[in-house]
């Protein structure tokens, strides 16, 4: 073999080597920017996580308020229930009475 040959292939060699650095440090590059990205959208979900929870616990006390709420309503509505039916009878009592007279 001779020296220009060797030469030669040394160069065809190292043209090669050059090139894979070239596209290892783009795929590098590429990857650095997909994890970037990666971790932004990580940090998005976590604070819409946060916020749906946080969402979530007033959603429960207002739930949980309402259903307070809505079983005064109904102890006052059988109250008002209770106290009319015990009027009417007491005015059926009266009338009865009376018709007696």
């Amino acid at each position: 073999m001779t020296s220009a040959v060797c030469v030669l292939q040394h160069l065809h060699a190292q043209s090669a080597y050059e090139l894979q650095v070239s596209n290892l440090t783009r795929c590098v590059a590429n990857l650095e920017d997909n994890l970037r990205q990666t971790d932004d959208d990580k940090n998005t979900l976590l604070s819409d996580l946060t916020a749906v929870r946080e969402l979530c616990s007033r959603l429960e006390g207002t739930k949980e308020s309402l259903q307070r709420q809505l079983t005064a309503l109904t102890i006052d509505k059988e109250q008002v229930s209770v106290d009319g039916s015990d009027k009417k009878h007491f005015l059926m009592h009266l009338v009865t009475k009376k018709c007696f007279l």
